[in-house]
């Protein structure tokens, strides 16, 4: 097995190194500079980060009919503005709703001041998001 991840956030892309084996770890921080704005408010409350895990050793061309697709993990943004540091163990589905195996992810907020946004009552700035 030769798996990644790739996931969308935000206006941001991101697509992990291939590793080896059944069970990799990946140990990756990835930060992003963000404004912290009603745009991003609107996002977080209503989106997930869906993290896609696809296994690169899967011959398509060979085997028409077999899948590279091993799952994904889904996280509600909008704990983040609740809370400045989100931390799971996040399970992997593939597309028959079937356990993969699991996901060790932290999510967190840097260089937070706390101010309250008029109309949403949530704080700001807050700069950097870190997967």
């Amino acid at each position: 097995m030769l798996p990644f991840f790739s996931y969308d956030f935000y206006t941001f892309e991101y697509r992990s190194a291939t590793t080896n084996g059944n069970n990799p770890i990946f140990d990756v921080t990835k930060r992003y500079e963000l404004e912290y704005n009603q745009d991003l408010i609107d996002y977080l409350k209503n989106q997930f980060l869906k993290i896609d895990f696809i296994d690169e050793s899967v011959d398509l061309v060979a085997s028409p009919d077999a899948s590279d697709y091993i799952g994904s993990c889904r996280i509600p943004l909008k704990e983040m503005l609740e809370k400045e540091h989100l931390s799971n163990v996040y399970p992997i589905f593939n597309e028959k709703n079937m356990q993969m195996g699991t996901v060790d992810i932290s999510l967190q907020f840097y260089n937070a001041n706390i101010k309250p946004l008029t109309d949403t009552g949530y704080g700001q700035p807050k700069q950097a998001q870190t997967l």
